[in-house]
């Protein structure tokens, strides 16, 4: 059989022919109503201006509230939250600090 699996598995093979995934860097502008307030899997963000912008960091013993850039609170897998979301998160991480 020409089109059998067998003879596409020994094709690829011979012609040593690899699957390789790509991720493209896509930009975009949008508008965003300050505050702002987005989270991922361990931090909590408030954007408070286009250079100001307060992190709240919960990962396992690693517990912080800083100040960082902007552009963060939007990379990656983040989505948005809400104010009471990210004060929450602030409450906790400072007793934390506190203790």
């Amino acid at each position: 059989m020409v089109g059998s699996k067998e003879n596409e598995i020994k094709i690829n093979l011979k012609l040593n022919i690899m699957k390789i995934k790509f991720t493209e860097k896509i930009e975009r502008e949008e508008e965003v109503k300050l505050p702002a307030f987005t989270k991922t899997s361990c931090h909590h963000f408030k954007v408070i201006s286009e250079t100001e912008c307060l992190k709240i960091c919960e990962l396992g013993g690693h517990n912080e509230i800083s100040h960082t850039f902007p552009e963060l609170a939007f990379s990656g897998d983040y989505e948005n939250c809400t104010e009471e979301e990210f004060n929450a998160a602030y409450e906790r991480v400072l007793k934390l600090l506190k203790n």
